[in-house]
């Protein structure tokens, strides 16, 4: 979803943290809302096949995750 919302993110980086999540959160077409915001689908993967993916339980480290991952330079 980040490709839509800034083509070349992985290069240029992301300067307004707080934009990209709001992106995320109201991004129609992505289970990030479910996952990690206040959206409910009713249905996604099993826990089983989320914890695969690195995919906790806990919303906050999943989000500080998020977060290390976009702040990373390459």
């Amino acid at each position: 979803p980040l490709d839509v919302y800034r083509q070349n993110w992985r290069e240029g980086g992301i300067e307004k943290e707080e934009e990209v999540f709001c992106f995320l959160n109201n991004y129609q077409f992505s289970s990030f809302p479910d996952l990690f915001g206040e959206r409910r689908a009713k249905f996604l993967a099993p826990d089983s096949e989320l914890k695969l993916l690195g995919i906790k339980k806990d919303k906050e480290e999943n989000i500080k995750i998020i977060k290390d991952y976009l702040n990373q330079k390459e």
